[in-house]
This record gives C-alpha cells, sequence and structure tokens, in this order.
C-alpha cells in the first residue's frame, strides 16, 4: 500500500486530530464558534447561523454533547 508523504506541520494536525474522536471535535468546534458570538446560539450573527444549521439543531447537539454557558462563558 502506497501513503503519500505529508510536510511536517500536517504530521502535527493529523496527530492531533487522530487521537481525538469525533464528538470530540465537534463538541471542541463548537465552544470555539460560540465563543466567537459570545454566547449567540440563534439568530443573525449566532452560532447556528455560523454553522449553517437551524438554532433548534444546535440545542440539540449541545444537549447531546454537555456544552453549558460555563463552556463558552468563561
Amino acid at each position: 500500500m502506497y501513503l503519500p508523504r505529508h510536510p511536517e506541520g500536517e504530521k502535527r494536525e493529523q496527530g492531533f486530530l487522530q487521537n481525538r474522536s469525533l464528538e470530540e471535535l465537534e463538541r471542541t468546534y463548537i465552544i470555539e464558534v460560540l465563543k466567537r458570538c459570545t454566547g449567540k446560539i440563534s439568530g443573525p450573527g449566532g452560532a447556528a447561523e455560523i454553522l449553517a444549521i437551524p438554532g433548534n439543531t444546535l440545542h440539540s447537539k449541545m444537549k447531546k454533547l454537555g456544552i453549558s454557558k460555563a463552556d463558552y462563558f468563561g
């Protein structure tokens, strides 16, 4: 099996991603977006708009992933 070589920077990024589950990555990303939106979940300029998902879907994801205000207001 042939695997292409990657620049050094990509190796570090892949190592970071390989050590985390998809749910962990999704949780971290949602929290970062919420921080950028100063905690606004839906409406114009809200995290749901940036993530291109309905506000109700974001609320459901937050509940499933255990994201609370303490995670993005810190």
